[in-house]
């Protein structure tokens, strides 16, 4: 009786059952940390502007006077160039910013759709398809005051920080750039 030779795998076949599941591996790696910086990136539209009156005593007053955190959010932090930050938490894509004293934006105009959020007037700046979210500039309170709201984040900020801007902010006509 002859006996077998045992048969043996060809090298085609043994890269093939060691580089599927490295190239399994490295895939999950590669989404788990490009999710992660989605998550926790600060570039939003508020990061560039510029705030000439963000020294002013109103802007002082209305950002001692934001809450340390939001549902869903971690606690307040304050950068130096005056931009205020709750960063994300696990149920929503980015973080809630704030930024008083910025400039009239350009694109308020008399044809401009305001909504109010008692009982401040906001004028909402079209989305872009890179920013996952919603640019909204209080109108009729000086300093303007401009915040960056995550998709799906709700209306609990906005609601807070509309009371915070009427009671700390001035009053004032929309000025529609005419």
């Amino acid at each position: 009786m002859s006996e077998a030779a045992p048969s043996r795998l060809s090298p085609a076949i043994i890269a093939t059952i060691i580089t599927i599941p490295v190239m399994v591996i490295v895939a999950f790696i590669t989404y788990a940390v490009i999710k992660t910086d989605d998550k926790t990136s600060a570039d939003t539209p508020l990061k560039a502007m510029s705030a000439p009156e963000s020294s002013s005593p109103d802007c002082a007053a209305l950002i001692a006077a934001l809450p340390e955190t939001f549902d869903g959010f971690g606690k307040k932090t304050t950068s130096d160039d005056g931009m205020v930050s709750w960063p994300p938490g696990n149920q929503v894509p980015g973080p809630v910013q704030l930024r008083c004293g910025v400039e009239r934006p350009e694109s308020l105009s008399p044809t401009s759709g305001l909504q109010v959020v008692d009982p401040v007037q906001w004028f909402l700046v079209p989305a872009t398809t890179e920013d996952p979210g919603f640019l909204w500039y209080a109108v009729d309170h000086r300093p303007y005051v401009a915040i960056w709201l995550p998709e799906n984040v709700g209306n609990g900020p906005i609601q807070q920080i509309s009371q915070l801007i009427d009671e700390h902010l001035p009053t004032a006509p929309i000025d529609l750039g005419n």
